[in-house]
């Protein structure tokens, strides 16, 4: 019997993907990329951020990457976002040329440079429901027109995708579908982490050498310092803790990640007298963020919207509870009284009784975030997403 053909993709990212290691979008393309080459014929395909660097390594195996565009990291006159989308629709014949069976697409504005009548399939996942330009801080009218000009950008992917593959927890799929009608299919995904690098085994880290106390309680936060992801509030919430817990002095607060924010909450945190109680620890590998996981106490997220967080998935590997505020992309993760709590408000001072009682219940819901993390590990969820795309070819 003559042997199938394996089918041909083209992963196609709208980033650089030696944008690492804080990024969920970069994290779930380059992990899954053993996988995708399992059962896939796989090419890569990203934007060069002049990083020199023309590959990835994933899972041990290295990984080309080709270039369709190229972006400036310093001052601009044009937006890496235009930037991106003009050269793509430039190179696009070149890229249809190479005979895909699909086009496996991350950022929803690359499809603006696809004709809609292309021949391959055309698979996106969107890294989650909300709006990624409803926090971007400028003026009404260009914010307005920002999101409303994004709106229309997934609309035209949903509709002229074989597949939407959603980034989101069990209840954003009914109100995405409700925004953007289609025939098409769309499917929920959840995002996992890499379970080698994130496990219960971890050596944690030793506090002294990090200045702190041996019997310091740590709350984590993780992620880009930005608007979406507010780390402003994450300091202020140290500071109500500070003014209304009793005994307040052994908490401290770590922030891994950098980003635009970065000055403005090291500011905050001085202005509020808190700024010895925090370690800003910048950009860290990702063995070191699993070491820290390990040794914390309660992961603190804080963003305005989420897709499905992969620190979450982290987090929960490494047997942490969670508090985080009510938005989209966490309640397949975090379950309120048994390894976390959902806070229904963006008020610092609500933060303080659900930060506490995870404290008080630090090993028991650290050990029912390890039975919860069983359901996101890569093998279940890089297989359901193989056969999803391999339904759709």
């Amino acid at each position: 019997m003559q042997a199938q053909t394996r089918k041909k993709i083209a992963v196609l990212c709208s980033t650089d993907y030696n944008t690492y290691p804080v990024g969920g979008m970069m994290s779930f393309i380059k992990d899954a990329a053993p996988a995708l080459s399992q059962r896939f014929d796989v090419d890569f395909w990203g934007v060069d951020a002049g990083s020199g660097l023309d590959s990835f390594t994933s899972g041990g195996e290295d990984f080309p990457v080709r270039f369709f565009a190229n972006v400036r990291t310093g001052r601009k006159l044009i937006p890496n976002l235009v930037r991106v989308t003009w050269q793509l629709r430039r190179n696009r014949a070149a890229l249809l040329s190479e005979g895909y069976d699909a086009l496996y697409i991350h950022g929803a504005p690359l499809n603006l440079a696809l004709p809609a009548s292309a021949t391959p399939k055309r698979i996106n996942h969107l890294h989650g429901p909300n709006n990624p330009l409803s926090s971007i801080k400028a003026g009404f009218l260009i914010q307005r027109g920002a999101v409303t000009w994004y709106e229309r950008v997934r609309k035209k992917a949903v509709q002229e995708s074989d597949l939407v593959i959603l980034a989101a927890d069990k209840e954003g799929l009914a109100p995405f579908k409700d925004r953007y009608p289609t025939q098409k299919m769309i499917v929920t995904l959840p995002n996992f982490c890499d379970t080698t690098t994130f496990n219960i085994g971890v050596l944690p880290i030793e506090k002294p050498d990090a200045n702190l106390d041996a019997d310091d309680r740590i709350l984590l936060f993780v992620g880009r310092l930005s608007r979406e992801k507010d780390p402003l509030l994450a300091v202020r919430i140290l500071a109500r803790i500070r003014s209304d817990l009793s005994e307040p002095d052994d908490v401290k607060l770590v922030v891994i990640g950098d980003g635009a924010l970065r000055q403005e909450a090291e500011t905050l945190a001085r202005d509020l007298g808190v700024h010895d109680h925090i370690r800003f620890l910048g950009l860290q590998p990702r063995t070191m963020i699993a070491r820290w996981m390990r040794t914390a106490d309660v992961l603190l997220l804080t963003s305005q919207f989420e897709g499905f967080p992969v620190v979450l998935t982290e987090a929960a590997q490494c047997g942490l509870p969670m508090v985080c505020p009510e938005i989209t992309g966490v309640h397949d993760v975090v379950q309120p009284g048994r390894n976390g709590v959902i806070v229904e408000s963006r008020d610092p001072a609500d933060f303080v009784a659900p930060i506490a009682e995870a404290l008080a219940h630090r090993d028991d819901w650290g050990r029912r975030s390890r039975e919860i993390a069983a359901q996101y590990t890569p093998d279940i969820v890089l297989d359901r997403l193989c056969r999803e795309i391999a339904d759709v070819l």
